[in-house]
């Protein structure tokens, strides 16, 4: 398995994981649930997919063919998520 397929199996796992997260405060609104438990979980959903971007943008600055000066960029864009 190469690093990129690694990389993109680690980055769809976790979207399979905000999928079911997102899933989850859907089921927490249906339920009637308390409105400051749905926004932890809100939350948590919102840095689980700011992590999802950083390891994307992350992958990318990784790579050989990207200067420093674009990598410093491309981290600090991913820091911005």
């Amino acid at each position: 398995m190469t690093e990129k397929t690694k990389g993109n199996k680690n980055i769809l796992n976790r979207l399979r994981r905000v999928e079911g997260q997102v899933r989850g405060i859907q089921q927490m609104i249906e339920a009637d649930r308390k409105t400051t438990d749905i926004l932890i979980q809100i939350t948590a959903a919102r840095s689980a997919l700011k992590n999802v971007g950083i390891a994307l943008v992350e992958g990318e600055a990784d790579k050989d063919d990207v200067s420093a000066e674009m990598r410093e960029l491309i981290r600090k864009i991913a820091n911005g998520l």
